[in-house]
């Protein structure tokens, strides 16, 4: 998983626990038991519940559609590589312990700090300048939530 900037040092010193990301159209994803989640251009379609974890169910995994041919971009319990920039070597490994999403405007101060941020607005500050949005357009993006532990740093 690419961490940018002084996100990845963060993630390695244990100080970030948790990554939003974007919903993209046509993400989706799926429980064991075959209830959804999609991000479509005209809107969002959610018929999960916001967030789940280990002790939830079973498995959950985030996809790619469309013309990504359904690649699993996340999986809870899974393992990942920590890394600065694509094709960069690895500086260690995390697991993810949680999935869900959120609008980026409803992140709480605790998930902020999670997240490396000292407060809700910085975060929001963030994602406009990452996606070269609007204070509004920030607030109501919708995001993935993933929450992580951290394994091990290599070297």
């Amino acid at each position: 998983m690419i961490f940018t900037d002084n996100r990845y040092e963060q993630v390695l010193r244990g100080q970030k626990t948790q990554t939003r990301r974007m919903m993209k159209e046509m993400e989706m994803g799926i429980g064991y038991d075959g209830r959804l989640c999609v991000q479509y251009s005209s809107g969002i379609c959610l018929a999960l519940p916001a967030y789940i974890d280990e002790q939830t169910v079973a498995y959950y995994k985030i996809y790619a559609i469309g013309h990504d041919t359904g690649r699993v971009k996340w999986e809870l319990g899974k393992t990942y590589a920590v890394q600065p920039k694509r094709a960069a070597k690895s500086g260690g490994r995390i697991k993810i312990t949680r999935l869900g999403y959120e609008l980026a405007g409803d992140i709480s101060e605790a998930d902020a700090i999670a997240e490396g941020f000292e407060t809700p607005q910085q975060f929001v500050e963030c994602i406009m300048q990452i996606y070269n949005l609007t204070e509004g357009q920030a607030r109501n993006t919708w995001m993935w939530v993933i929450e992580f532990e951290l394994l091990e740093v290599y070297g």
